[in-house]
């Protein structure tokens, strides 16, 4: 068991996503043979947990597991990290039921060689789930965006969540066909730290159960009357 915190040499940005996003092929009547949650379902997880998280948020903190490989740990958690993300998916089926995936690890990092203060979250948007960009991020910890839509910018405080609704219709044919796609997009901003703890497993896990982003308070941001074709990454 790993016992020695991570350590920041200043606070950096910890952020939380949960997908949900239903893709399908075709227009018009074929809408009505989706499944009942293929609409935009935004309540509690009907997902079961069969793989284990490897990161945890609670009272304020920041928990890793002790099972999480060296690998990972510093990749992730560089001395030129600036955004730590962790995304989850939660996966439809055509039944109706659901599935989950464990949380996916990465991190946003400024350069060694004197830029980093040159658009220091540039990169973010390329890790992030359907290009979800981070414009700024203040000394209290809240992020700016302009997800999905250009120039309509939001806030996320430390410990907000935002649910965003967005639709992008089929396009293209061939080999550059992108199909439908209904997104349910739950964002929570865990606001900047500078230490992460070590916890077992199974800690972890319990942890994840009780802190889901679906089931918690949130903010709604409906983007469904937009198309968005060519901004959802």
């Amino acid at each position: 068991m790993k016992h020695q915190p991570i350590l920041f040499p200043k606070k950096i940005l910890f952020v939380e996503f949960l997908v949900r996003d239903y893709r399908f092929n075709g227009k018009g009547t074929v809408r009505t043979t989706l499944p009942h949650d293929a609409f935009f379902y935004t309540g509690p997880s009907k997902a079961g947990y069969s793989t284990s998280s490897s990161i945890g948020f609670d009272s304020g903190k920041v928990f890793v597991s002790d099972e999480l490989p060296d690998a990972i740990i510093s990749k992730v958690f560089k001395e030129n990290t600036n955004i730590v993300c962790s995304i989850a998916d939660e996966a439809l089926h055509n039944d109706n039921t659901w599935t989950r995936h464990p949380n996916r690890l990465s991190s946003n990092k400024t350069g060694f060689n004197g830029n980093q203060g040159q658009l220091p979250y540039a990169n973010f948007k390329s890790i992030a789930p359907y290009g979800f960009n981070i414009t700024d991020i203040d000394e209290n910890g809240t992020l700016i965006t302009d997800f999905p839509r250009a120039n309509i910018y939001h806030s996320i405080e430390t410990n907000q969540t935002l649910c965003f609704l967005c639709r992008r219709e089929e396009r293209g044919d061939m080999d550059w066909y992108t199909p439908n796609v209904n997104l349910v997009l739950f964002v929570k901003n865990h606001g900047l730290h500078d230490r992460v703890d070590f916890l077992p497993q199974q800690d972890i896990d319990r942890i994840v159960n009780n802190n889901q982003l679906s089931s918690g308070k949130w903010s709604l941001r409906d983007f469904r009357k937009s198309c968005l074709n060519f901004e959802l990454g």
